[in-house]
């Protein structure tokens, strides 16, 4: 695969990603109570009026599906067009960041296609801790993929940054969808810079960081 096709192609894929990502996040925060779009045990509100429609749940876990399985591919460009550069450490990160966000989009089609359809107002305590596992695998993959890019100095250090923060964010804190957005925004710029050609490859002398 050539370096320019990797460049291209995750490039594109990162930056659609995360646009997407940030829309949805958008359309979550605006549009959907905290309980609408979950897989955590907690009962859907009971009165019509505080329930959105199906067809908003519905096109946000859609977006959110759409957007993530784009930040796969913009995940594998970014590490592959620079992988010399982000070292043992940026493969640990890659690795996890892969296998939680694999797991996450099997997470959002639960959501998605099963929950409204199911008649489920709550859920078992099994899926609750699968949920909080994959979560947490998800955030720590690109926390720690965001601390490699910031060591190997590639991408300008606030994107490195924004990227910890999003994972940290996305760990720590529940709305629906809208806990995404920073990290989405930054994936999309990553995927900008490297469409750009951004984030040169190191010196051959250079170590390469661990």
């Amino acid at each position: 695969m050539s370096a320019k096709l990797v460049r291209v192609g995750g490039g594109l894929a990162a930056l659609t990603g995360g646009v997407i990502g940030v829309i949805a996040s958008l359309i979550a925060l605006v549009f959907l109570p905290p309980r609408a779009l979950s897989v955590l045990p907690q009962p859907l509100p009971q009165n019509s009026t505080e329930m959105p429609s199906s067809g908003i749940i519905t096109l946000t876990g859609l977006l959110l599906i759409l957007a993530w399985v784009l930040v796969l591919g913009g995940l594998v460009g970014l590490y592959a067009s620079r992988q010399e550069a982000l070292g043992v450490l940026g493969v640990v990160g890659l690795a996890w960041a892969l296998v939680g966000t694999v797991l996450f989009v099997g997470l959002l089609c639960l959501q998605t296609f099963y929950i409204p359809t199911s008649g489920v107002a709550h859920i078992g305590i099994v899926v609750r801790i699968v949920a909080g596992g994959v979560e947490l695998v998800t955030s720590v993959g690109w926390f720690l993929f965001g601390v490699a890019v910031l060591r190997a100095r590639i991408y300008p250090p606030p994107a490195a940054v924004l990227l910890m923060v999003g994972a940290l964010i996305n760990a720590f804190i529940y709305l629906t969808g809208g806990e995404f957005i920073v990290l989405a925004a930054v994936i999309a710029w990553l995927g900008f810079l490297l469409l750009r050609g951004r984030g040169k490859p190191m010196e051959k002398s250079a170590r390469v960081r661990y």
